[in-house]
């Protein structure tokens, strides 16, 4: 959904969303809370790896890897922009 539709068919979806993005569950789904916890073994993996990697994926499995990986906190996770096809080098 884009943010005008969120907004207009879940307006207290939405509020809390704009209030904790990191933390916001929307039904059948899961935060970038949760999913940062899902990713915690790969996070390790992957700072054993002294090789080169290629990593893609969805854009908020790549956004927790990302701030993850250049040290920023975790509130700063939703506010990530990657656009579709974008290429990040770290």
């Amino acid at each position: 959904l884009a943010p005008d539709q969120a907004k207009k068919y879940y307006p207290e979806d939405w509020d809390r969303f704009t209030k904790d993005p990191h933390a916001f569950r929307a039904p059948r789904a899961e935060s970038y809370h949760d999913l940062s916890v899902r990713l915690e073994p790969i996070l390790i993996e992957l700072e054993r790896e002294q090789e080169g990697l290629l990593i893609t994926g969805h854009a908020s499995v790549i956004r927790c890897l990302l701030a993850y990986l250049i040290g920023l906190p975790a509130s700063e996770i939703p506010a990530i922009e990657i656009a579709r096809g974008d290429l990040l080098e770290v």
